[in-house]
């Protein structure tokens, strides 16, 4: 006996939304877990103290951080600058062949840095960048 197509299609249309749903549970579940990852910043220093103009390193600044996949995907989204307040610390100038360079180490900034990155919730496992350079200041 052969049933009706209207059934086996009814049938197949809510197994496929079943399996949609479960697909969706799955991919929701996996992002909602912590996963360590790489995030690349452009770093802007200022001084709140003085009255200087915002200064963006010429390298990018690397953190390694532990965030859920949510955080990952909007951060994959947005552009990738990161302001940080150098309150007390002075870079060091180096004059090479004529051309002077500006660095602050990350180590004399390290706290800044995980205010500045860990606002939105996330942990700061370590700062890969050693040195933030700088062509003029």
């Amino acid at each position: 006996m052969r049933l009706p197509s209207k059934i086996i299609s009814r049938k197949s249309y809510v197994f496929l939304l079943f399996v949609l749903g479960a697909a969706v549970a799955f991919f929701i579940n996996k992002l909602s877990k912590e996963y360590p990852y790489q995030l690349s910043f452009t770093a802007c220093v200022y001084s709140s103290t003085e009255k200087t103009p915002a200064n963006c390193a010429e390298n990018l600044l690397r953190v390694r951080v532990r965030a859920t996949g949510f955080y990952i995907m909007k951060y994959l989204n947005r552009p990738a600058q990161l302001h940080i307040d150098i309150k007390r610390v002075k870079a060091t100038r180096t004059l090479i062949n004529d051309h002077v360079e500006y660095n602050i180490p990350t180590s004399a900034i390290h706290g800044p840095i995980i205010e500045a990155v860990g606002n939105e919730g996330i942990k700061v496992e370590h700062i890969l960048t050693e040195t933030l350079l700088f062509e003029n200041n």
